[in-house]
């Protein structure tokens, strides 16, 4: 814990990095027995170094001396430069690990014991120290190692000590000399360890006179600083043209600083006045420097890289929550507001029509109905400065849509971290276990930089750690054998990350054996899910979806590793949770892959909505391959299956409830027409190609994608639901889960999600509300749905007229006569041509003229009813007309 001494901002700060500086010790370490070089082991001791005093100034001195520890042990190894073997590679490992126990309980937890870490640390450093008591010194080095040596040193003197330099010139010339102080000193610190690692005995003289100088006099701060520059630029110069180092040494002038004010002259009453002038000054400035905190950026090189902000994960999942509800709130002020334009436009254009009725006979109508038709006027010009507003209304509705889709995408960004965060830390597990079970096995990390939703990478350690284990254990064969195949001894586990459309694929490869299938058989029917008939027609794919299965396995006999056949299933299981997919492929004597198919990100995407039946369903457009409008005649029927034609292909057309589709089923008896549109929804899985029917599109939208409560159990093709603007809850199809299923089931039956017994239908009459009054729509449709009506809504006879061809069970029309695009009698005489004389259209106007009225029913209008009406007559009506078809039909 945090000691009282230093603040909680430093504190956090140290916490936040340290996983990082971890990562990069393991990282380093394990890289050591392949590479051993000089440059690998001072980023070691710099990171132990950077930890060490990190750790000392926020007061864990235990964490501190740890951190020590792990450098001595470092500096021994640089300085003896052994052959790293096994043996060596394990104490290196074993130190590290006392270190990063300690460290991890005070991120985990905010406190640490470290007593018996240092212990055994220390117990390390001497069985290090002893394994080596035989190596030569690096005084005795041969002239090979001296001239790596050499060149170690001129790399940190025009790298390290370059870009130092540069910092100490723009600590010096900050305002605030306290800044300035212990900016100088924590340089001058770093600059000692470089001089200690090198050991370049002149340099550490020089860094020592400089930090003992601050200490004495830290009111000259300034005149130290600059003489410290002049010298370790000098020395910089003198090593980096090959002069002779071995003279150089502090200054004269440096010395001087280097004694006790207690030795030097007593301070003058004017000296003690002007140090208390300077005192308050240095007290004013350190408050400013409150204001100012961003100031230390400035000593950084123009070269660094992009300062970071770390932001607590709970703050970002409550942003992304609002970001949600702003999404499906967006949604749904669209629809609104395109309501609105639609009344306004309706408004306009009766008010044009009666104003052309009135134009030409305006001097005959009575003084009254000229002081209305004048207010009329007045009417229009209101109309008109409503446009206008709208007008303004829509482009800041455009702006806000594209706000909002800026802060989606860089909310996702925020969210996404990469994936090698989590890849980085199987190497170790790896190498573990190939010394455990004497398996040489190497593995690969491809992709690492690959960005992935944090709420996804959390939840994938425990399925990588089982992938990983069973490759390492039933995929990779033991050294002999593999050399008996005329492989490489060591085994390769590969661990791939990429993008493709709206996923992020992580596949887990491994060339070793394969899956052998005669065991995997052999565990089917073993345990009773298939008669040995069915397992030989299976196909192979349909094999290694049963080693999903809980407690099936093919290893021979149990190992500490594997073999209990609950693994691949518990990561199947995880997998689906994350609305993912989980796919096998394997090859005998070349290996197996698994791949992992994640979603992007678990929010956001833009969805197409769309109708089967009276059902609405929603896909990601990412799944889809295309989308295409038909004519029957364009389909093949091969043995009562159809098919579409594209490219040369013959791809099936299956239905989302029943399965593949027959011939029967494509177009009811009653409406064989060869030239009705189908919408197709093509699907691919790069192998294989099919064709989803739906009735219709209904629109194309960002949405929110919520997974089902635990208690509900979805289809495995369902990833979801989602909220339309109109607050409909509508499921969300993952297009490749489906495939999946459609070609499982194909392989032993025709269905896909049931039979078509099974499937429900329902038996309510359909009608169909065509007006352009959103009033009278919604209203309509609220008293027939009560009544148990199934109900469909179009604006104006086009819309109408794209329902009935679309919707084939619609059992009555309800219509408007004035309408825009389509009037209500132009739809009834196009309505009449498509489906019939006994097609039942009721017209619903305010229209009570006996003309129209005559008219409509001379144009094939079942009746005729007048606003305002009573919702009896209506309910009446239709009641009617249903209990006569329903007879006749039983007739």
């Amino acid at each position: 814990m945090v000691s009282d001494f230093h603040s909680p901002e430093s504190y956090n700060f140290f916490i936040q990095e340290a996983p990082e500086r971890l990562q990069e010790l393991e990282h380093g370490l394990l890289e050591l027995r392949c590479d051993p070089n000089l440059l690998k082991i001072y980023d070691l001791i710099r990171i132990a170094h950077s930890i060490k005093g990190g750790a000392a100034c926020i007061g864990l001195t235990q964490i501190q001396e740890l951190a020590h520890e792990l450098e001595t042990i470092f500096k021994i190894i640089y300085e003896h430069k052994p052959v790293i073997d096994l043996e060596l590679e394990d104490l290196l490992l074993n130190a590290y690990d006392c270190f990063r126990f300690t460290l991890e309980s005070e991120i985990r937890t905010g406190s640490h014991q470290g007593e018996a870490a240092i212990q055994k640390i220390k117990y390390i450093i001497s069985q290090v120290e002893a394994k080596l008591a035989t190596e030569r010194p690096l005084t005795n080095l041969p002239k090979s190692q001296q001239q790596k040596q050499k060149n170690l040193t001129d790399f940190l003197f025009s790298e390290e000590v370059k870009e130092g330099i540069n910092r100490l010139e723009t600590i010096l010339q900050h305002p605030n000399q306290s800044f300035i102080l212990e900016g100088l000193k924590a340089q001058i610190e770093i600059f000692q360890g470089l001089g200690e690692l090198i050991n370049f005995s002149g340099f550490v003289a020089i860094t020592k006179a400089i930090l003992k100088a601050l200490k004495f006099h830290p009111e000259a701060v300034k005149e130290i600083g600059q003489l410290a520059l002049e010298e370790l630029r000098s020395t910089q110069i003198a090593v980096l043209s090959g002069n002779n180092i071995s003279e150089i040494s502090p200054s004269q002038s440096l010395i001087n600083f280097t004694k006790s004010p207690i030795l030097s002259q007593p301070i003058n009453p004017k000296t003690e006045s002007n140090g208390k002038i300077i005192g308050n000054e240095e007290i004013k400035i350190q408050k400013d420097n409150e204001y100012q905190t961003f100031h230390y950026e400035a000593i950084t090189d123009s070269s660094s890289p992009t300062l970071e902000m770390r932001v607590d994960v709970k703050y970002l999942r409550r942003l992304n929550n609002l970001v949600e509800d702003l999404v499906t709130q967006d949604n749904r002020f669209l629809l609104h507001n395109q309501e609105h334009q639609e009344t306004l436009e309706n408004l306009t254009q009766r008010f044009s029509r009666f104003q052309e009725l009135t134009r030409n006979s305006y001097k005959e109508l009575p003084k009254s109905l000229r002081i209305m038709i004048e207010d009329l006027a007045q009417i229009k010009e209101g109309i008109q400065d409503f446009a206008l507003l709208n007008q303004g209304f829509q482009q800041i509705l455009r702006q806000r849509q594209k706000t909002l889709k800026q802060v989606q995408i860089n909310l996702q960004q925020t969210q996404m971290i990469s994936v090698g965060h989590l890849l980085n830390l199987f190497p170790r597990m790896i190498r573990d276990l190939s010394a455990q079970e004497n398996k040489e096995v190497n593995l690969q990390l491809e992709g690492t930089n690959t960005l992935i939703d944090k709420a996804i990478l959390d939840k994938l350690y425990e399925p990588l750690v089982h992938l990983i284990r069973n490759a390492f254990d039933h995929g990779i064969e033991s050294p002999s054998i593999r050399q008996s195949q005329g492989k490489s001894p060591r085994g390769t586990i590969t661990i791939s990350t990429y993008y493709n459309g709206n996923h992020t694929y992580l596949e887990v490869k491994d060339d070793g054996q394969g899956i052998n299938l005669d065991k995997l058989r052999s565990s089917i029917i073993k345990m009773n899910l298939l008669s040995e008939t069915e397992v030989t027609t299976i196909s192979k794919k349909r094999l290694y979806e049963y080693l999903f299965f809980p407690g099936l396995s093919t290893a021979s006999q149990l190992s500490h590793l594997s073999g209990r056949g609950m693994g691949l299933s518990a990561v199947h299981q995880q997998i689906q949770i994350l609305q993912g997919t989980l796919s096998i492929t394997s090859e005998p004597g070349e290996g197996t892959t698994f791949t992992l198919r994640l979603p992007l990100t678990l929010t956001i995407s833009k969805l197409l909505v769309f109708k089967v039946h009276s059902s609405l369903f929603a896909i990601a457009e990412t799944s889809l391959l295309s989308l295409t409008v038909v004519a029957q005649r364009d389909l093949k029927i091969q043995n009562d299956d159809v098919f579409y034609r594209c490219q040369g292909k013959l791809i099936p057309l299956y239905s989302l409830l029943s399965g593949k589709l027959k011939t029967h089923q494509l177009i009811p008896k009653n409406n064989q027409q060869k030239s009705i549109k189908i919408t197709l929804l093509l699907l691919s899985d790069k192998k294989r190609t099919i064709a989803l029917k739906i009735d219709k599109i209904v629109m194309e939208q960002d949405l929110v994608i919520k997974p089902f409560n635990e208690a509900i159990k979805s289809p495995s093709y369902l990833s979801g639901c989602t909220i339309l603007g109109d607050g409909r809850l509508v499921p969300v199809i993952e297009g490749q889960a489906i495939l999946e299923q459609w070609f499982r089931h194909s392989e032993t039956e025709d269905t896909f999600v049931k039979k078509p017994s099974d499937i429900y239908v329902s038996t309510l009459p359909k009608i169909l509300i065509i007006d352009d009054s959103l009033t009278i729509r919604q209203t309509l449709a609220i008293t027939l749905e009560k009544a148990g009506y199934e109900v469909f809504l179009a604006k104006d006879g086009w819309e109408g007229m794209l329902q009935i061809e679309y919707e084939f069970n619609i059992g009555a029309v309800i219509c408007d006569i004035e309408m825009p695009r389509m009037n209500g009698l132009e739809f009834l005489t196009r309505c009449r041509q498509l489906k019939g004389d006994s097609f039942p259209i009721i017209m619903l106007t305010s229209r009570n003229s006996k003309q129209y009225r005559e008219l409509a029913i001379s144009l094939g209008a079942t009746d005729y009813l007048t606003k305002p009406y009573l919702d009896k007559d209506l309910l009446d009506l239709l009641h009617n007309f249903f209990k006569h078809k329903q007879s006749k039909i039983n007739n």
